[in-house]
């Protein structure tokens, strides 16, 4: 691919897509990403998640080949939002929509869901398109606990429960907790180079100290008073019998119907923490995105970062480890425009963005 790109297209990576495609290993949809996210070229590029969707909500037809959707979609969709939609629907179907376990009883869409509305009207059936589009095969769906609990937290957002939530997430080792601890001032939560936390640490203001552990089995268990600290790290390690820790502390800045949430990193390759986190972003009111020095221009960061802009979901930037970075090389001042001027070619708004290290302790600043 490097010499056909040096040899025929001067060393440029061509825009149009025919000419995307002669290049070896590029085939349709490839073309349209590069197109869409390189050139800002509208563009739908249809994957799994893409056509999984497009075909349970009924934009498509269950016989519709890859490019089928791809044109019914052309045409359905106005020009302008193509590459946007196409985002959307990776993001719904990865949070969701899912091949195996579709998050049916909390999505948002269900009302005019085709596939939603007969498994609303079955009780307990959906198609599984994965294993026999054109049959329809219908499988079991268990409303199961996890289902529960979700569908529990929307309803109490709907009933306008008195809580401003504030989530701190990000990739695994960004320092997520490590910030945390800083602001407590003591280190409570597990932190060190390699992914910690495996479930949701949700942090309360109260008059006294205590822990309540909610585990996966139902039961729960309860510290008050006297806290064994060492307990409180291996609950927040143990991702399989523990979903979420509520910690209660008499901290003078976190008020009463405030409360931080402590997130696994959202790209870990333990899918139950990934689980924990959307779970956690569903109902959260405003978050807090830590990424470390050497990451944040990563594609996982920006792509997360832009469906938190399209959610409307008020946020921060919290680059970490900026120990890391090297005046003599690149000067603070170059570094900080270069990154705020990603941001907007990529149409991310964060209220601010802040560079900190809490291993240095250095002064945060501010970036914009």
């Amino acid at each position: 691919m490097s010499e056909s790109l040096l040899v025929h297209y001067g060393g440029e990576v061509p825009q149009d897509r025919d000419e995307l495609m002669k290049l070896a290993g590029v085939g349709r949809k490839t073309a349209n990403v590069v197109a869409s996210v390189a050139f800002d070229l509208p563009a739908i590029a249809v994957d799994t998640h893409v056509e999984r969707v497009s075909k349970r909500l009924g934009i498509c037809r269950w016989k519709d080949s890859v490019l089928e959707v791809e044109k019914t979609l052309m045409v359905k969709l106005p020009e302008d939002r193509w590459s946007q939609a196409h985002h959307q629907l990776i993001f719904f179907g990865r949070y969701f929509c899912k091949a195996r376990n579709p998050q049916c009883e909390s999505c948002p869409l269900l009302d005019i869901c085709r596939e939603g509305k007969k498994t609303r009207a079955g009780g307990t059936t959906m198609m599984t398109a994965e294993l026999h589009k054109l049959d329809e095969l219908k499988q079991s769906l268990p409303f199961g606990e996890q289902e529960s609990w979700r569908l529990q937290q929307l309803e109490n957002k709907l009933k306008g429960e008195d809580v401003f939530s504030v989530a701190i997430c990000g990739h695994f080792s960004a320092g997520k907790s490590t910030l945390i601890n800083q602001l407590l001032g003591a280190n409570l939560l597990p932190s060190s180079p390699v992914p910690t936390t495996a479930n949701i640490m949700t942090i309360q203001g109260g008059e006294e100290t205590a822990i309540r552990a909610i585990k996966n089995n139902g039961q729960e268990e309860q510290f008050q008073g006297h806290i064994p600290w060492e307990k409180l790290q291996q609950l927040a390690l143990d991702g399989d019998g523990v979903k979420e820790i509520v910690l209660t502390l008499p901290l003078p800045f976190l008020k009463r119907k405030v409360t931080l949430a402590d997130t696994p990193g959202m790209d870990s390759t333990d899918p139950t923490h990934g689980r924990y986190t959307a779970n956690q972003l569903l109902t959260t009111d405003a978050i807090i995105y830590v990424t470390d020095y050497n990451h944040v221009r990563s594609q996982t960061n920006l792509q997360f970062l832009k469906q938190l802009q399209r959610e409307n979901k008020p946020f921060v930037i919290v680059v970490n480890q900026i120990d890391k970075h090297n005046d003599d090389e690149l000067s603070f001042s170059i570094f900080k425009h270069g990154l705020l001027d990603m941001l907007q070619r990529y149409g991310i708004k964060p209220v601010k963005v802040f560079t900190t290290s809490a291993r240095a302790k250095k002064t945060t600043r501010t970036t914009s």
